[in-house]
């Protein structure tokens, strides 16, 4: 096996039409973790979907419970002294919404159509929020207005230096496979809980999308484009090819470092 070989068969697994195949056999299983009804499902998901894949490429899985929810454990050691990987995996985050979907469409079936929040830059914007609310209300009269901010839920916006050697192996790797150079975002804004890997476990962080800003994820009409899915399919093959090659870059801290851009 060769990386050339290894996104080949991502290719082929694609165009062969097994790729839709397994995708629509899962979109049919509502895996809905926040609806405690569908615990059942998630189980079944993992049982009779998740684990056998695993296990036919060399995993070793034992399903865990936290009540009645299940969690997958996987684990593949092909040499103790390479990088280790840990992936993750889960169910659909959100209910189905299925009265939301356009007619004729539904979250559980994949149906093949052919046609043509507030973000923040820095933390500092986080923080002037609230403030920045209030100085406009007061402005427009409406001082008996109260506000407060609900919990603690924010998720930071990050930032990760556009040369750190962990960017210019992924901008590499990404670039070999389709040989097309990647835009590169070196801000995240708060619309994921990555602060929690960037400033808590002090890890620099790569996102590789596999969609684009259209897609309606997390909501009813979800969908993707096939070029997208194949070619998402192309560079995590190499990517993951690439995680065992040498020259991968040496663990080290993120840092804390924050730009301010204006």
């Amino acid at each position: 096996m060769t990386r050339e070989k290894a996104v080949a068969s991502a290719q082929a697994y694609f165009d062969s039409g097994a790729f839709r195949e397994d995708l629509a056999r899962r979109v049919r299983m509502p895996t809905e973790s926040q609806n405690p009804d569908r615990a059942p499902v998630l189980v079944d998901y993992i049982e009779t979907e998740i684990k056998p894949a695993l296990v036919a490429i060399g995993f070793t899985c034992r399903t865990l419970f936290e009540r009645d929810w299940p969690f997958l454990f996987a684990e593949r050691i092909e040499d103790p002294k390479q990088t280790t990987v840990l992936g993750y995996g889960h169910g659909d985050v959100i209910r189905g919404l299925d009265d939301g979907w356009e007619e004729g469409l539904s979250p559980w079936q994949l149906i093949e159509r052919h046609g043509l929040p507030i973000a923040f830059r820095r933390r500092g914007d986080v923080a002037d929020v609230l403030p920045a609310l209030r100085r406009h209300l007061d402005r427009n009269g409406f001082q008996g207005v109260q506000i407060a901010q609900a919990g603690d839920e924010v998720f930071y916006a990050t930032r990760l230096d556009p040369e750190h050697p962990w960017v210019r192996w992924a901008v590499d790797s990404i670039s070999r496979t389709t040989g097309k150079k990647p835009a590169i975002l070196p801000n995240l804004g708060g619309s994921l809980p990555n602060d929690v890997f960037s400033d808590i476990l002090q890890l620099p962080t790569i996102w590789v999308p596999h969609s684009y800003p259209g897609c309606s994820q997390h909501a009813p009409n979800e969908h993707l484009p096939l070029s997208i899915a194949r070619e998402g399919l192309e560079l995590m093959a190499g990517l993951y090819w690439d995680l065992g090659e040498p020259g991968v870059p040496a663990s080290q801290s993120a840092g804390k470092e924050r730009l301010s851009v204006d």
